[in-house]
């Protein structure tokens, strides 16, 4: 099943395949960027992109149809249907289909029989009827084989993603798998069986339900209601509708794969370190037998005309908001060139550009512009945040429209516009650098309905962009015919869905289907996978006694990073923090802030700081050719940084906002709470400066601190393509290195402990999910390789994917929540260790969610006959460990401040060998199992049994403010 057939035919069919490949990039500098194309008689298209420098291989099967292809009354189809393709067919993930399919087929007839049914006790009849057939077909069905397949050749980041115009299925994978991987891609869409359908649409509840507790879905859906009135765009949701998510049809579902599903409307998608002409046989093998439909052609639907400004008001955000939305074109449309380069003369990335300069000079809170560029249709949506004192929606509104009137007058410099076009070329060489990004890419082509080469040759359409063409649709589509949205402080009604009384649909995966059987027989090479070297894989320079340099090389463009690591942190110095986010508005005494952004901009020169406990660092991405200018910079950004006090106004009214932005939301809310459990008055929540700190805070002290911390020593990072001693003699030349040899050891906070179960709960009546987590106290074990390679394979059983413990009895088996793990951690820092865990849920999902993650904590189950796939997977998976080129010397650097001398995983790799279960079970019990737990949840305590609770953990019921400091 997995070997070529017929060999002689084969190579002639090679070199027929070597003369056909359609060369696309050919102009590309890079020989990465090279992307062969080939279509299989069957209409199935393939992309192939080989990069040598890759660790592994990424994979994707786009298909061209998204969830604008949802019948008008079973919207979120095609969504649903992307998650049962990970269900198996009548070959994969069953143990007897014949005996399954009498209960699947009675399943099918129930749902279509709910569809029709509006009587309640009716429907609830059914519904139960529906349970009962699934629980029977569990009895059969294996819907975590799939899962099981493509971990066992070391296949990582399985998942997939619906949109509009598309659906994609991915995942990455060593490259001496790819004939396994190819089967397997290739088998899920023949035939598949869309088994687990009740659990799953309640998984697909939850989903929904955490789209209707975030702050901006609500108002994206709205203007999207308004922006494409007539169009799927507008008139329906990825997610679906409540009340097509409650009369879900199979029978339709099928109808919609058997119709868009065929291999004239799909793509293969392989980036990364693997043989084209190998794969493209083996290809041809596998995807031919995918069948050829008609697929229907996608309807007209009238365009949405703004004759005048439309005004809806609604109430929908923690602080007020100004949305407009004004009509463009489709994606592939002429115009969109320009009025990309519009946006970005709007905003951008370096923070140099008109509505930038608003939030920046304190005229708005914030202010930005996106562009919603699809196949069918387009618009530009700007945003205006006012100030939260002293200033109205349309105050905010008219700022930016004076801002565009500039630009519609011809108010675009040629600095301007050299800017934007230097950032476009970063942006678009950063997607490119990572086959996984690179894949993509190279997706988002396919589903627009361009080619790889027109869509490589963009950015070369970008630049002959010039200021007539940007004046040009700026007049065109930027007028008073637009659609704004205002939302005043308040929140929309939420209409969640609840949770069926359906019994939990258990499978014993102890067996495997056939095809598993059969698929794990087949032989794949097997190739050892590459470990950090810290002697060869970077090169440390001294500069002096007190500043040492890594130099990385940049295998596939010309953007260099130089990051800067100071060895002291906020622990230390005071105020660092404010000084880490303050930097933005950092300036020299021979530059200005203005003149500095503008001079960092026009050499492509981006940057940002941040902050830890211990540790303060600056980053800066560039351009090679700009390097030498780009260090001077730098070096007086580092050396000679000042600032006003009108800019700690500015970054102390951003901070504010923020801080009332992030109180308004569920999960914030639900992590500060754990970081509360965790650290107590240590959270990162409560250690900060109140308002009224903030308030008092003066520009002064703040440099202070920061000046403070570049007194220390320091560890430099330049990843790039400049030869080592050419490096060095530019950052001898251009640096000025005058800190200390000083510097703090890397300390992390240590979990606060607890004698006795807690549960820490913080009531919110308007939260529709409850976020829950667990904690449970260890100390560090033995860090022998032996020892660690247990670690890893707990933690495999317990958290690996859909194949592990916690996600297959929360939610495969019973459908309580869409996001849960959970794995144990350890510091070796502060020598302390802890098992961690999160659950997702709706509110009266709560006790039953505690009590499963509870019995899987102190009662783990035995299932020894998966030890043998967690070795497989963990071995085949090894390739994952080694970074990206820009993180090598940061690994690097960071074990060797660890007292490592070499990568700790290439002498934990053999130990999966000699994994055993017993091994896993023992480390379980000595580090886990009876201790303690410490439990927060945040939501609606309506909603939960507190006193069935209480008999399992004492209750602190909490206020806000007791987790976050104001």
């Amino acid at each position: 099943m997995m070997t070529v057939k017929n060999p002689q035919p084969a190579v002639s069919f090679a070199l027929l395949l070597l003369l056909a490949f359609i060369y696309v990039g050919a102009s590309a500098q890079h020989p990465a960027l090279r992307v062969q194309k080939y279509v299989l008689e069957n209409g199935f298209t393939v992309y192939l992109n080989e990069d040598k420098t890759a660790k592994e291989v990424f994979g994707a099967i786009v298909v061209k149809a998204g969830s604008k292809n949802d019948p008008a009354d079973a919207t979120g189809i095609a969504h649903y249907l992307e998650h049962l393709l990970f269900k198996g067919t009548t070959q994969l993930g069953t143990t007897d289909f014949q005996k399954e399919k009498i209960h699947l087929d009675s399943i099918n007839m129930y749902y279509d029989l709910l569809g029709k049914t509006t009587d309640k006790a009716e429907r609830s009849r059914i519904q139960q009827l529906i349970n009962y057939q699934s629980v029977q077909a569990a009895k059969y069905g294996l819907p975590t084989e799939f899962d099981k397949l493509i971990k066992s050749i070391g296949g990582t980041g399985l998942n997939a993603f619906t949109m509009n115009d598309m659906t994609v299925y991915h995942n990455a994978f060593p490259g001496e798998q790819m004939e396994k991987w190819l089967e397997l891609y290739s088998h899920r869409f023949q035939q598949p069986v869309f088994r687990s359908f009740q659990s799953e649409l309640e998984v697909v509840y939850e989903e929904k339900n955490i789209d209707l507790d975030e702050i901006d879905s609500k108002l994206i859906e709205e203007m999207n209601k308004h922006l494409f009135k007539f169009h799927p765009y507008g008139t329906q949701t990825t997610l679906g509708s409540v009340e097509h998510l409650k009369n879900p049809s199979l029978t339709k579902m099928y109808e919609y794969f058997n119709t868009y599903y065929v291999a004239n409307n799909m793509s293969l998608v392989l980036c990364g370190n693997f043989d084209a002409a190998d794969a493209l046989l083996m290809i041809k093998e596998k995807f031919s037998k995918l069948r050829t439909g008609k697929i229907p052609e996608f309807p007209k639907y009238p365009e949405t005309v703004f004759k005048k400004k439309e005004i809806l008001t609604v109430r929908y955000s923690p602080v007020r908001v100004a949305l407009m939305g004004y009509k463009t074109v489709p994606r592939l449309h002429e115009d969109n060139a320009a009025l990309l380069v519009f946006n970005q003369l709007l905003s951008n990335s370096s923070e140099t550009c008109r509505l930038d300069k608003l939030r920046r000079d304190g005229k708005l809170l914030a202010a930005a512009g996106m562009n919603y560029s699809f196949n069918d249709d387009g618009a530009v949506m700007l945003i205006a945040v006012p100030k939260l004192i002293g200033q109205s929606i349309k105050q905010a509104e008219k700022l930016v429209f004076a801002e565009i009137e500039k630009i519609k007058n011809g108010e675009i410099s040629d600095t301007d516009l050299q800017i934007t076009m230097t950032q476009l070329y970063i942006d678009w060489q950063s997607e490119l650098e990572n086959y996984g990004s690179r894949t993509m890419a190279i997706v988002g082509a396919i589903g627009s309905g361009t080619t790889w080469e027109e869509r490589l040759k963009y950015s070369e359409v970008l630049q002959r962009i010039t200021k007539e063409d940007v004046v040009r649709v700026a007049r065109k589509y930027f007028n008073d015919n637009y659609f704004a949205l205002h939302s005043r402080t308040g929140f929309p009604k939420k209409h969640k869905l609840q949770k069926p009384g359906y019994k939990p649909v258990l499978t014993d995966q102890k067996e495997e289907s056939n095809y598993a059987k059969n698929f794990k027989k087949q032989i794949a090479a097997n190739k050892e996978p590459r470990f950090l070297d810290f002697e060869k894989d970077a090169t440390l320079l001294q500069l002096n006694s007190s500043n040492k340099l890594y130099v990385t090389p940049n295998p596939i463009n010309d953007i260099f990073n130089v990051n800067v690591q100071f060895m002291v942190g906020s622990d230390s110095i005071r105020l660092l923090k404010e000084a880490a986010d303050l930097l933005p508005y950092f300036y020299t005494k021979n530059l200005g802030l203005d003149q500095l952004k503008r001079e960092f901009a026009l050499l492509g020169l981006t940057y940002y700081a941040s902050c830890s406990k211990s540790r303060f660092s600056l980053t800066f991405t560039g351009i090679e050719r700009n390097l030498q200018q780009s260090l001077v910079l730098i070096n007086g950004l580092i050396n000679q940084a000042q600032v006003d006090e009108k800019s700690i106004e500015i970054i102390i009214r951003d901070l504010l906002a923020e801080r009332k932005i992030s109180e308004k939301d569920p999960s914030t809310l639900g992590y500060a709470l754990y970081e509360y459990a965790r650290y107590k008055n240590r959270s990162e929540f409560i250690d900060r400066l109140t308002e009224k700190e903030l308030k008092k805070l003066k520009a002064a002290e703040v440099l202070s601190a920061y000046k403070k911390a570049i007194t220390y020593s320091a560890v430099w990072h330049y990843v790039g393509i400049q030869p080592v001693d050419s490096i060095r003699l530019l950052f001898n030349s251009n640096i000025t290195l005058n800190n200390a040899n000083q510097k703090v050891p890397l300390t992390y906070l240590v979990n606060s402990t607890s004698k006795q179960n807690i549960i820490y709960l913080l009531n919110d009546k308007k939260a529709v999910q409850s976020h829950i987590y667990f904690l449970v106290n260890s100390e560090l074990p033995s860090q022998q390789p032996s020892t660690v390679a247990g670690i890893y394979a707990f933690n495999e059983y317990m958290d690996g994917g859909f194949s592990g413990l916690i996600m297959q009895e929360i939610r495969e088996y019973r459908s309580l929540a869409y996001s849960t793990y959970g794995w144990f951690a350890n510091s070796r820092i502060n020598k302390s260790a802890y098992f961690y865990s999160y659950i997702g849920c709706q509110a009266d999902k709560t006790n039953e969610s505690i009590v499963i993650m509870d019995s899987l904590i102190n009662h783990m189950p035995r299932k020894p006959e998966r030890m043998e796939d967690i070795k497989t997977s963990l071995k085949k998976g090894a390739a994952a460990y080694y970074p990206a080129f820009r993180y090598i010397s940061g690994n690097i650097e960071y074990g060797r401040q660890l007292g490592d001398t070499a990568s700790i995983m290439k002498a934990v790799y053999p130990e999966y060998d000699h994994v055993t279960f017993d091994a896993v079970v023992k480390f379980y019990e000595q580090y886990i199992k009876n201790r303690p737990i410490i439990i927060t949840i945040y939501g609606d305590k309506s909603k939960m049994d507190l006193a069935r609770l209480s008999k399992y953990a004492k209750i602190i019921e909490l206020k806000k403010s007791d987790i976050i400091s104001h």
